[in-house]
């Protein structure tokens, strides 16, 4: 799940001074870049409002999704990781790290991840989704299939017909399997 972002005017950022930014300025840039595939960019603004702002969660939840397509897995892991301990009810601190553990094929610690975001967001149907395919992967079809089952629910709940049509789709290969 990718953070949201809200988009701003660029002529807004390319008022200002880089000097004079602030750390939330700074982020706003980090997030357009984000979104034009600028993505050494970003990565160079999430620095530098990290730099001005320590602490922030959101700058760093961002900069690790950056880090991690750039395949600096364990920047990205430092960041997330970073970000839960300063909000330990930070769902999406975990399912980005939980992503970046599958990315790395470390499928046991994503299972623990999405487990985690799961634990703070009961409803978060991306969470059971993605913890399926890393069940599927350590061999655990059944619980695969068993939490592809709830995502299915949440879906639906939530109206998503794509998503209920994907994780429909790729539970009965996996029950065609058993």
């Amino acid at each position: 799940m990718a953070v949201t972002a809200v988009i701003i005017s660029l002529g807004t950022l390319s008022a200002c001074e880089p000097g004079n930014r602030t750390s939330e300025e700074w982020l706003r840039r980090g997030i357009v870049q984000t979104q034009r595939g600028q993505l050494s960019s970003a990565l160079e603004s999430y620095n530098q409002a990290i730099e001005l702002n320590p602490d922030d969660t959101t700058v760093l939840v961002n900069r690790g999704l950056v880090k991690d397509e750039l395949g600096d897995y364990d920047g990205a892991v430092s960041d997330y990781s970073r970000a839960i301990e300063l909000n330990p009810k930070l769902t999406e601190a975990y399912y980005n790290r939980a992503n970046t553990y599958h990315n790395q094929k470390q499928y046991a610690l994503a299972i623990e991840g999405y487990s985690q975001a799961i634990a703070q967001s009961p409803e978060f149907a991306y969470g059971y989704a993605n913890r399926a395919i890393n069940y599927e992967r350590l061999g655990d079809v059944a619980q695969a299939i068993s939490d592809l089952d709830q995502a299915i629910k949440l879906f639906e709940a939530s109206g998503s017909e794509e998503d209920v049509q994907r994780v429909s789709q790729k539970r009965n290969e996996l029950a065609a399997r058993e």
